[in-house]
Formats: C-alpha cells, sequence, structure tokens
C-alpha cells in the first residue's frame, strides 16, 4: 500500500469513527418546572381605618409573585376582559356598582410554553365605590354652592308632567299639556340642591301626588292622610310644611335615552308628583332645564318632570 493510500484510509477511518461518536450522544430537555406560590396583593387607595374598603374611587393597585412565571392572566371579578401582562403591579378602577361589593379575583400563572398553569383565586377584594357624577352636571344642578340652587316645574311647558309604561322611556299614558295642574301645589313647589348633599323641598304648604305613598311616607300610614283629594283616582294634595333629605348620585354608561345619571334621595325626598319614588334619571340636561324619569317597578309604571332653574 503506498502512502497516499495508507492516508486515504486512515481519513475514512477517523470520519466513520466521528459519525459513530455522533450518532450516540443525545440532547434532552428536562420537564418544565411548574408556577408554583402564587401571591397576590390587592391595595385599596385610601384604605385606613376609618375607611377600610377605600376612599371611595374604586382604584386597587395588585401585584402578583410566582415562582417559573413568565406570563400572567388576571381576572378582576367584575365582568371585565382578564389582563394579560408579565409585569406588576396593575391598576384596577371598579366603577361598575356603587357601594361596598367583595370580588373574586383569578389569577393563572403561565411558565414558558409547554408548562402546566397554576391557578391562585383572591375572593375577598371588598371595595368601596362612591359614584363621582360629572362636575360640570354638578354644577349646573348645584350651583357648585353650600348654598345649591333651585328648581320648579316648568308649568309652561308640554309633558311638564307625566306617565308611562315602566317598559319604555317616554310618558305613553299621560302627557301634560302646559299648566295642566295649576292649583294642586305642584307648581308651586322649590326644589333645592346644594353641593354637600342636601336637598330641601319647599312646599308652600301643599304636595300633588298619591294618597296611599302620602300616607306611607309621611303620616305613618295611616289614611288618609292630611290634605284633599286631587280631582282623579288616588290623587292627593297633601298638606305639607318645607322639609329636607340628602340626596347622592349614581350612575352607568349613558344611553340613547338617557344620561346614565340618576338622583337618589333620602326618604321622602322626591320631585314632581309624589308616587315614593327616591330615584331619578336624569333624560336630559341643560344650563337651565331638566327632564327626569322616576320608575316604580312594584307598580309597572314610570312618572316624568320637567324642570327649570328657578331665577
Amino acid at each position: 500500500m503506498n502512502t497516499k493510500t495508507k492516508i486515504l484510509a486512515l481519513l475514512s477511518a477517523a470520519l466513520i469513527i466521528g459519525f459513530t461518536s455522533c450518532q450516540k450522544e443525545k440532547y434532552t430537555l428536562g420537564p418544565f418546572p411548574s408556577p408554583s406560590d402564587i401571591q397576590i396583593t390587592a391595595t385599596i387607595v385610601g384604605q385606613s381605618d376609618t375607611m377600610p374598603n377605600g376612599d371611595g374611587s374604586g382604584v386597587v393597585n395588585f401585584s402578583v409573585t410566582a415562582k417559573n412565571a413568565a406570563l400572567y392572566k388576571v381576572n378582576f371579578g367584575d365582568g371585565s376582559s382578564p389582563v394579560m401582562t408579565q409585569s406588576f403591579p396593575i391598576t384596577k378602577t371598579y366603577s361598575k356598582t356603587v357601594g361596598t361589593t367583595t370580588y373574586g379575583v383569578t389569577v393563572t400563572a403561565y411558565a414558558v410554553a409547554g408548562a402546566s398553569p397554576s391557578v391562585s383565586t383572591v375572593d375577598s377584594v371588598k371595595v368601596y365605590y362612591s359614584y363621582h357624577v360629572d362636575p360640570a352636571i354638578l354644577k349646573i344642578i348645584t350651583n357648585d354652592s353650600p348654598d345649591g340652587r333651585r328648581w320648579m316645574i316648568d308649568s309652561t311647558a308640554s309633558g311638564n308632567m307625566g306617565l308611562g309604561p315602566i317598559s319604555t322611556f317616554t310618558p305613553d299614558w299621560y302627557d301634560a299639556p302646559p299648566g295642566d295642574k295649576s292649583g294642586y301645589g305642584l307648581y308651586q313647589n322649590v326644589y333645592t340642591f346644594t353641593n354637600n348633599g342636601v336637598f330641601v323641598d319647599s312646599t308652600y304648604g301643599k304636595m300633588f301626588g298619591n294618597e296611599g305613598a302620602f300616607a306611607a311616607d309621611f303620616n305613618n300610614g295611616v289614611t288618609p292622610p292630611p290634605g284633599v283629594w286631587g280631582g282623579y283616582g288616588d290623587d292627593w294634595i297633601l298638606y305639607q310644611g318645607t322639609y329636607s333629605a340628602k340626596y347622592t348620585f349614581a350612575g352607568d354608561d349613558a344611553a340613547a335615552n338617557q344620561t346614565g345619571v340618576m338622583i337618589t334621595f333620602e326618604k321622602p325626598g322626591s320631585l314632581g308628583y309624589y308616587g315614593g319614588t327616591q330615584q331619578f334619571e336624569i333624560l336630559s340636561i341643560t344650563d337651565s332645564t331638566m327632564w327626569l324619569r322616576t320608575p316604580r317597578p312594584d307598580w309597572s309604571m314610570a312618572w316624568y318632570v320637567k324642570l327649570k332653574a328657578k331665577k
């Protein structure tokens, strides 16, 4: 065998040995560790000893930690869409429900692809939300003053009071023409709203409404309450002096037939025809007018009233 042939034989043997060695070495990845030890911390803005559920803003800052987690899905428990995130803190404002509400917050932690998720649930995040009305609307209603702004029923307007079914937002059953209820006490009442949540009804001795509602709320349930028959059905003219009550705002998203803002009175606060209702939806509002609807579901009806600012 000549020298050239020997060299080729040696190279071939080396290649075969190398290839065989590569074939024997196998590399595999170990199992991906699943997330564990998930910790959720909810910090409610404005929380204190006197306000344990927050300051009414509804704002909560969430922080989450976990071992072997690369991504998190947070479900806030209020019906909103979950949020995917890789970092914290994240801020959530709970604003759909007025008052103190407990929310179940679910966090799903994910590792890298191929690992199983781990789920942790916190079901005791208790948050207080106080509805915050648009400052522009508050200024219209109250003059942004502790002395308040005064309102009266617009007796000159068509539909100054009305009645309709609970299923609509229009006074389908009765739409009062201008001046229709003169002499009943309805048009002389002056309503004052202050910016510190106080409502004053200056009745000048008379209110107009439902006899049974007046008896329940002004006369300890005794019928008839002091006054005289109002001329139709259960209508009644109540002999009642000026009174005051607290009020707050509540609301939801605006719709085509309303602003989304509601005025809620402490009993017996009310506007227009007294039907024993204390929540009034603002259907429309301008610098000097308000059109409101107050539903009474147990009677399947809703009353309407148009107000104008008193000069």
